[in-house]
């Protein structure tokens, strides 16, 4: 593995990222972290975040008559690392655009996702006046579809850090909405920030499933996983139990070098 030193140029250590397979190119992470941010450092890491499921990019081995660039296909995780040290309102829209993917089969790579949940969550608590705000349009903007993206809750971790005293009302009708898909991660974010005035939307959606459980409206295991989650949120809303902030993945999660450790074993 090169050392830091051995890095010469930003665009040497682009390629490294660009075409390195199964193990962690850390040396080239970390030599960009430590650049300053450029517009040609945030524009690289949005380009990868946001093709990240683009396979005339990722697949297929480089030849000039190729229509495919022979990237490697863990570039886009090897550039969110990065991000860490660049964080920006700029990245979410990108960020947003890869949590949300069009197809199920592209929310399956769960390095990747984990690595945009942190990077969301941190996003959003470093630019609490921007970022929950940006996330928060996107949403509602989704839900105005007459099938909104099935993976809303993957960006609701944004959430944690929005001002509710101006934006709290949107997010509860976010939260009461029937097409919103995991309503009750976002009452557990609710719960988790104290906002009590979501009390008895979260127990509607309770006594919901509870009937649909009754009725057998579907899979019973996943209605008593909607039922405890509820019950946990009703739980801490009402100081019967203590939230567990610690818990919340971006801000117990390790650092990158320890966290990926275990990378492709």
């Amino acid at each position: 593995m090169a050392l830091l030193s051995n890095f010469q140029s930003i665009e040497e250590a682009f390629a490294v990222l660009d075409y390195t397979e199964d193990l962690l190119p850390e040396a080239a992470i970390e030599f960009l972290q430590q650049q300053p941010t450029s517009p040609e450092i945030i524009d690289k890491i949005v380009f990868m975040i946001s093709n990240a499921f683009n396979s005339e990019l990722f697949e297929g081995e480089y030849s000039a008559e190729s229509e495919t660039s022979g990237l490697s296909q863990e570039a886009p995780l090897w550039y969110a690392i990065v991000a860490e040290n660049h964080l920006t309102p700029e990245l979410t829209p990108a960020l947003t655009s890869a949590l949300l993917p069009n197809k199920t089969e592209d929310s399956d790579w769960d390095w990747f996702n984990e690595q945009l949940f942190y990077l969301m969550g941190t996003l959003a608590s470093k630019y609490p006046e921007t970022v929950p705000l940006m996330v928060l349009e996107k949403v509602e903007e989704e839900l105005k579809k007459p099938k909104p993206n099935e993976f809303l809750f993957f960006v609701f971790d944004a959430f944690y850090a929005l001002d509710l005293t101006v934006y709290g009302d949107r997010l509860l009708k976010i939260l009461k909405n029937p097409k919103t898909s995991g309503a009750e991660m976002l009452g557990g974010i609710l719960a988790d920030i104290n906002y009590k005035e979501a009390l008895p939307a979260i127990r509607d959606l309770r006594d919901l499933a509870l009937l649909d459980l009754e009725l057998g409206n579907a899979s019973e295991f996943a209605l008593n996983q909607l039922v405890i989650e509820y019950n946990e949120a009703i739980d801490i809303l009402t100081g019967k139990k203590k939230p567990l902030m610690s818990d919340i993945y971006f801000r117990s999660r390790d650092h990158w070098k320890k966290h990926y450790q275990k990378y492709g074993d």
